[in-house]
């Protein structure tokens, strides 16, 4: 009986070295993604064709970075569910709140994403509008309510992380300086 259950805990030491593997695989594309997907989306558009080219370039920063956080997603999944059957170990209960956050964090990028596809769809609109009144009362009416879902969306995000830095999880360090907690 206790070479069963040391078996299935090895099967799980083992499920959580190769999720850890897969996690530093996508952790070194993922950030490159993420900036780029950020730099886009943060850059001022004074004008309405550096807007309208500022989605274009956004919704093809969103194909290359929606699927690397749908992986991110799916190993923090797997790997909590594995420490799930570790908790009573101190040295993996400890990795819980951290891959908690990492998993919330990752929500929430993903619960954007669909608002920004919004605002590009509502962009490529915006550009065959003829006048600009129409185009003016277009974005106020269209894009202006998504820009706000994305900033509270964002918003929520960094209160994730500002809880997760007042609890004491351990995060890299790049997570908390890009949202402004030091």
């Amino acid at each position: 009986m206790v070479g069963g259950y040391l078996g299935i805990r090895a099967g799980h030491f083992a499920r959580i070295k190769l999720l850890t593997q897969q996690f530093d695989t996508f952790a070194a594309k993922g950030p490159p993604a993420k900036q780029k997907f950020v730099l886009i989306a943060r850059r001022e558009t004074p004008t309405m064709p550096e807007y309208i080219q500022r989605c274009s370039e956004l919704e093809a920063a969103l194909n290359d970075y929606e699927p690397n956080l749908r992986e991110g997603d799916r190993l923090i999944g797997q790997t909590l569910e594995e420490l799930q059957y570790l908790k009573a170990d101190a040295g993996y209960a400890k990795l819980i709140p951290m891959a908690t956050a990492l998993q919330s964090v990752l929500h929430k990028d993903l619960e954007s994403a669909p608002a920004f596809r919004k605002e590009v769809d509502y962009a490529k609109r915006l550009a065959a509008l003829s006048t600009p009144e129409d185009r003016e009362r277009f974005y106020r009416a269209n894009i202006l309510p998504v820009k706000d879902d994305e900033d509270r969306i964002a918003n929520e995000e960094i209160e994730i992380l500002r809880d997760a830095r007042a609890h004491g999880v351990k995060l890299p360090e790049s997570m908390y300086r890009e949202a402004g907690i030091q």
